[in-house]
Order: structure tokens, then C-alpha cells, then sequence
């Protein structure tokens, strides 16, 4: 016959105190509470991987900072995942990766890093206008998108913007985001480059 697992309240919790060992209670579906020696209380969820088969173990934070409804809240979402054939510590570590690649994709990050590397080969007085020329005609508009998620035609749009100043302008940032292109690409940061597809020679005087 299973074991009947009773499931923990705050009270139960708030009275486990500390042994000469680690022990563990059940609160059920995985989710168990470990006393360290300590007194400390962390929150553990095991479970079996979907795509190994092999038992695994998390963690959700220590009693009471994460209190039982959210542990509870937390084993319900990865067992929803489990069920759908998904490894949640796969999952979870798929997505950090995600977030890093994004991060590290912004424009604007990418951007800065690459005026600051031309402020070593420029003089203060062109560096400060360059550092003039994205801050007004170009982070109002990519600063919070990654540099892969920028298409051609939003560029075409930021250069045209500033054809009002005149046509060499025009061209100066032209050249200037192309040139962040080759250096996001060079650092790999960027698989693509949309200044491959700037083939009207006619729609801008760009040189």
C-alpha cells in the first residue's frame, strides 16, 4: 500500500526543528521540505525527467522567504511541464540562455561598446558627436531592441529621417550603423547583416 503523505501546513512547518541530521517531510507530488542541521529550511521538488527518465532535484528557495503556496504554485507549474513531455530544469536552463542571448544582442549595449572603441582612434571632438548622433537620431528608436530583430527597413527609415539635415548626414549614419553591423558580426553578436540588402543606389545618395 502507497504511503499517505499528509499534506504540510505553516504551523507543521514552523515546528520542525533541527537534528543531528538533515531530514525531509513530504508536503506530496514531490515537493518536500529539508530541515538542514542548521535550522535552516529549503524547499526541494523531485521528480522524474521526461526526456531522460532519470530522477532529478530542484530547488525553490528557502521557508519563509518562499513561502509554502508559492513552492506549491512553483511544483504545480513544473509538474504542468513534466506532463507536456518538458524537463523543467531543461527548460528553465534553455530559457537563462535566451535571456543572456538577448542581453547581450542590444543595440544599444552593442552600440556603446563600439563607441567606446572608437573613442580610442578618434578625436574627443568627433567622438562626442558620434556619441550626439545615437544618443538623438538612433537609441529613441533601437535602444531597447536586440540587434538580430532590427530589419532593413527600419534602418532605411532612420536614415531618412535624417536626410532633413542634408544628404551627407544622411550618409555619415549610414555608414556609422554599418559599421556597428560589421563589428556585432565580428564580435558574434550578430549572425546577419541587413546592410547586405541595401540594393537601391537610387533610394538614398549612400556612399
Amino acid at each position: 500500500m502507497a504511503k499517505v503523505v499528509t499534506a504540510l501546513s505553516d504551523t507543521k512547518i514552523k515546528s520542525l526543528k533541527s537534528q543531528d541530521k538533515n531530514y525531509s517531510v513530504s508536503d506530496g507530488q514531490g515537493l518536500q521540505i529539508l530541515v538542514k542541521t542548521n535550522g535552516s529550511k529549503l524547499w526541494e521538488y523531485r521528480f522524474t525527467s521526461p526526456t531522460t527518465l532519470k530522477r532529478r532535484k530542484t530547488s525553490f528557495g528557502t521557508y519563509p522567504h518562499t513561502t509554502l503556496k508559492t513552492a506549491r504554485t512553483k511544483r504545480d507549474e513544473y509538474i504542468n511541464l513534466v506532463n507536456k513531455g518538458i524537463d523543467p530544469l531543461e527548460d528553465k536552463a534553455k530559457n537563462i540562455q535566451e535571456i543572456r542571448i538577448k542581453e547581450s544582442s542590444n543595440f544599444k549595449v552593442i552600440a556603446d561598446e563600439w563607441l567606446e572603441f572608437e573613442s580610442k582612434q578618434t578625436m574627443e571632438s568627433t567622438h562626442k558627436r558620434k556619441v550626439a548622433t545615437f544618443k538623438n537620431d538612433i537609441y529613441p528608436y533601437f535602444a531597447r531592441k536586440s540587434i538580430n530583430d532590427i530589419t532593413h527597413q527600419e534602418i532605411i527609415k532612420i536614415v531618412e529621417l535624417k536626410t532633413k539635415k542634408g544628404i551627407e548626414a544622411s550618409n555619415k549614419l549610414y555608414r556609422q550603423l554599418r559599421t556597428v553591423w560589421r563589428f556585432a558580426i565580428t564580435k558574434g553578436l550578430c549572425k546577419y547583416n541587413p546592410f547586405n540588402d541595401w540594393n537601391d543606389p537610387n533610394k538614398l545618395d549612400i556612399i
